[in-house]
C-alpha cells in the first residue's frame, strides 16, 4: 500500500506533463498559422505596393522616352535624304523598343496575369542564349553566388538591362557578362569595346535598373564599357 500513493501520484504528474506539452502544441500551431498569415498578407501589401509603385514610374519612363524620340525628329535635317532616312530608322527602333518594354512591365503589373504568360517572360536562365545571339560564341558568361528564384520583376528588368546593356558595346570576343546572386541583391555586370552611341544604350539600361529601385554605375575609359548593375531583392519572410 505505501508503493501505492508515489506510483500514483507519478502516473498523475505524467499525465499533467503531457497534458501541458499537448496544450503548448496547440498553441504553438495557432501562433505558426498566425504568423504564416501574417507573412502571406505582408507579402500580398508589398506586391501591391510594387505595383503602384511602377505604375507611376513606368509614367516617368515613358515621357522621357518620348522626350528622346521629339529631339531626334527635331534634331533631323530633311534637306539631306541620307541623315533623314537614318533619323526615322532610329525613331522606329526607340519607338519599338520603347513599347515592348511598356507592353512587359503592364504584364507584371497585371492582377490577372496567367502562369502561361509569367513563363513566356525572359528569365535570367535564358541570359546564355541572349548573350550568343548578340555577340557570338566567343562572349562569356559567369554566375557567381546561389542562383535562386527571384521576383518575376526582377526577371525580366534583369534580362532588359544586360540586353541594353549588350547594345553598348561592340561585337567582339572579349565582351564579358558577369551575373552574382548576393544576400539582398541581384548584380550584374557587361564590360567590352564600346559601340558608337553606346551611351545611350547605357541610359536606357540605367532607367531600366530605377524602376526595381537599382542603381548603375559605368565607365567608359580607354574606348571600352564597364557597367555594374546593382538590382535589389525583397529578402523573403
Amino acid at each position: 500500500m505505501s508503493f501505492v500513493a508515489p506510483v500514483a501520484i507519478a502516473v498523475w504528474g505524467v499525465g499533467r506533463i503531457v497534458r501541458s506539452r499537448g496544450r503548448l502544441v496547440t498553441e504553438l500551431e495557432a501562433r505558426t498559422g498566425e504568423l504564416r498569415a501574417a507573412r502571406d498578407e505582408r507579402a500580398r501589401l508589398e506586391v501591391a505596393d510594387d505595383r503602384a509603385r511602377l505604375s507611376a514610374e513606368l509614367d516617368g519612363l515613358l515621357q522621357r522616352r518620348l522626350g528622346v524620340l521629339a529631339e531626334l525628329a527635331d534634331g533631323g535635317d530633311a534637306a539631306d535624304p541620307e541623315m533623314a532616312a537614318a533619323t526615322l530608322a532610329r525613331i522606329e527602333t526607340e519607338s519599338r523598343s520603347t513599347l515592348e518594354e511598356m507592353r512587359e512591365m503592364v504584364g507584371v503589373l497585371r492582377d490577372d496575369a496567367s502562369a502561361a504568360e509569367i513563363l513566356g517572360q525572359p528569365a535570367l536562365t535564358q541570359l546564355d542564349g541572349l548573350l550568343v545571339r548578340a555577340k557570338g560564341a566567343g562572349a562569356k558568361l559567369s554566375v557567381e553566388g546561389s542562383p535562386r528564384a527571384l521576383p518575376a520583376g526582377v526577371e525580366l528588368s534583369a534580362y532588359r538591362v544586360v540586353e541594353h546593356l549588350l547594345d553598348a558595346v561592340q561585337d567582339a570576343p572579349d565582351v564579358e557578362v558577369g551575373v552574382r546572386f548576393a544576400d539582398d541583391a541581384l548584380e550584374l555586370r557587361v564590360t567590352g569595346p564600346l559601340r558608337r552611341r553606346g551611351a545611350a544604350a547605357i541610359e536606357r539600361a540605367r532607367e531600366r535598373a530605377q524602376l526595381d529601385h537599382g542603381r548603375l554605375e559605368a565607365t567608359t575609359d580607354g574606348g571600352r564599357a564597364d557597367a555594374l548593375v546593382s538590382l535589389p531583392i525583397l529578402a523573403a519572410v
